[in-house]
């Protein structure tokens, strides 16, 4: 069986590269717009690909997709493949030449974290999550206050900025190989409020960002989880009226069941559905 060629030849990517701040904003079909980010994603794969995007100075090309009249799509793009840049193995130099003499494009993500663009503020918390690990990356989460701004978008209407938000809080709550313990104290604070004044909205971020850290590959992460949200206080969400917020209490079971270290954890959790059960039996 032959295995097509999917190489992206360097003279096809900086052609891109070039062409990509003058796509037009009169498309209608934003994959279009995806499927160029996917063929840039592709490159990266290409040996001495992150050599080619210094020489081409491939950070300034991109910058000209950041300004104030740019499609917000293209602008998604550019940041989006910034931090898989960042993110790659040698990916070094890309992070380097951003904290130097390309600061405009980090400001730019520090700016437009709360864009009124779902998509732009997706691809913030894309490039965040990317960055986090790389040194020196405070000089970024600093100003955006990055703690208030998971937060915020935890609470987020749309369903793909939340999910990048729970990754992002993955990455976060464990970093330099220890627990980041403001991170579960911002969630458990969340889960303090009483269950009868916790809107819809709050109560699926809470139980969003408990499911992170019950499906976490730390151990530690797991252990701390359920310091923020014990199963055996997730009783009401599974059975709350909003069918989201139940869907959202099941991520959380089925997490903790599949990360469980031990039979005691699935028992707890079978003692807990019965035990709901029984109560919501028993109600007039």
């Amino acid at each position: 069986m032959l295995v097509p060629n999917t190489a992206i030849s360097p003279d096809a990517m900086l052609g891109v590269l070039q062409q990509l701040p003058q796509m037009s904003d009169k498309i209608v079909d934003d994959t279009r717009h995806e499927k160029v980010l996917s063929y840039m994603q592709l490159f990266l794969a290409t040996p001495g690909a992150i050599k080619h995007l210094v020489d081409w100075e491939a950070i300034g090309l991109l910058d000209r997709c950041l300004q104030p009249t740019s499609d917000h799509r293209i602008s998604s793009v550019a940041v989006r493949f910034l931090g898989d840049c960042v993110a790659a193995t040698d990916g070094a130099p890309i992070w380097a030449a951003l904290c130097s003499e390309h600061q405009r494009v980090l400001r730019w993500v520090a700016e437009n974290a709360d864009s009124p663009h779902a998509l732009v503020r997706f691809s913030c918390l894309y490039f965040l999550r990317q960055a986090a690990c790389t040194q020196g990356v405070d000089r970024i989460m600093d100003p955006v206050d990055s703690r208030m701004l998971v937060l915020r978008r935890l609470l987020d209407a749309s369903y793909f900025v939340v999910a990048e938000a729970c990754r992002l809080l993955s990455t976060m709550c464990y970093r330099r190989q220890r627990i980041q313990t403001e991170w579960f104290a911002m969630v458990q604070k969340m889960g303090a409020r009483a269950y009868n004044a916790q809107s819809s909205a709050h109560k699926e971020a809470v139980l969003a960002a408990t499911a992170t850290f019950y499906a976490h590959e730390q151990k530690n992460v797991r252990e701390q989880a359920a310091e923020v949200l014990p199963l055996d206080k997730l009783g009401p969400y599974l059975f709350d009226c909003d069918r989201l917020v139940r869907d959202h209490a099941l991520d959380v079971l089925e997490a903790a069941v599949r990360t469980a270290a031990s039979v005691d954890c699935v028992m707890q959790v079978l003692g807990l559905l019965r035990r709901q059960g029984h109560e919501c039996a028993d109600r007039p």
